[in-house]
């Protein structure tokens, strides 16, 4: 009854992996995303700049419309990190 029952959380909630950053080296972040938009197909795009630190593009891939966010989050360091969400 015990395993059912961890099949069951682990079904329900899924165990969180740990995330690993990677150094990129300095003014090579603009190629690292241009080549990650390349490798999905993202090259058909219209844009939407939702406030200063955000930009929406709804794209095609593939005959597929697709939803891309690129936004700037601050940290509590006041570093800013750029998140893209596909």
């Amino acid at each position: 009854m015990f395993i059912i029952y961890i099949l069951l959380l682990q079904t329900v909630y899924g165990f969180h992996k740990a995330r690993e950053y990677n150094r990129i080296p300095k003014n090579q972040v603009h190629e690292r995303i241009y080549s990650f938009l390349e490798r999905n197909g993202i090259n058909n795009c219209y844009e939407h700049l939702e406030d200063s630190e955000t930009i929406l593009l709804k794209c095609y891939n593939d005959n597929e419309l697709v939803n891309v966010e690129i936004s700037i989050q601050s940290q509590n360091t006041n570093n800013k990190y750029i998140s893209i969400y596909i």
